[in-house]
């Protein structure tokens, strides 16, 4: 029987250090992203206080999701003012691959499930009860982390999603679960896909070409 692709979607375990409080956890995820090469400025993830001063869990936390190809510019500072709004911690992922000055997007699918863990795991410890906010492809992942995340952590105050990427808007999508995809689909539709960025800022937080 021929096999087709399959995501490993078992969450992986959390990178962030355990029994961090939490006026460490923006030094970590900072040092953190310094770490990863060729992150453009303005894309790395972020960590907000809500009080700077004297950093402190607050009843609620939002965690920003991008979606495929971006950054948390995607949609910012939507996310910021939804936390402003409830006096909240904010975090705002960047998903591996993602964010970078060159080299985008090359990285498996299961790379982005650990950065969904580590930005919930810091989320969980922000918040009492935590907000995810899900653009695009963000919001398929935040329902992910609703479902293999709640034991481990807890489960997710509420949702929001922003033009939710459930299905893939392309009549080939079928190919991509069909036996051998990662060989058929590359000679069939191109190895490399390419868009044009419509301003400077496009350009600049997405990644428009990628293999």
């Amino acid at each position: 029987m021929l096999k087709r692709p399959k995501l490993s979607n078992q969450a992986p375990a959390s990178r962030v250090p355990q029994n961090l409080p939490v006026k460490d956890l923006s030094g970590w995820l900072r040092d953190y992203e310094a770490q990863q090469p060729l992150v453009v400025d303005g894309g790395a993830a972020r960590i907000r206080y809500q009080d700077p001063e004297n950093p402190t869990q607050t009843p609620f936390a939002f965690l920003g999701i991008h979606g495929f190809s971006a950054c948390r510019q995607e949609t910012a500072p939507v996310t910021q003012r939804l936390a402003d709004d409830f006096n909240a911690n904010l975090i705002e992922a960047r998903l591996a691959g993602h964010g970078l000055t060159e080299n985008g997007m090359d990285c498996a699918a299961e790379d982005w499930l650990a950065s969904v863990v580590d930005s919930y795991d810091l989320a969980c410890r922000l918040g009492e009860q935590v907000i995810l906010v899900g653009t695009s492809t963000g919001a398929p992942l935040a329902c992910w982390a609703d479902r293999k995340l709640r034991q481990s952590y807890r489960a997710p105050f509420a949702h929001l999603f922003m033009a939710p990427n459930f299905k893939i808007n392309n009549p080939f999508d079928f190919l991509l679960t069909m036996p051998f995809a990662e060989s058929i689909v590359p000679r069939l539709l191109g190895r490399t896909r390419s868009w044009t960025p419509e301003n400077e800022a496009a350009a600049r937080y997405w990644t428009s070409t990628y293999d």
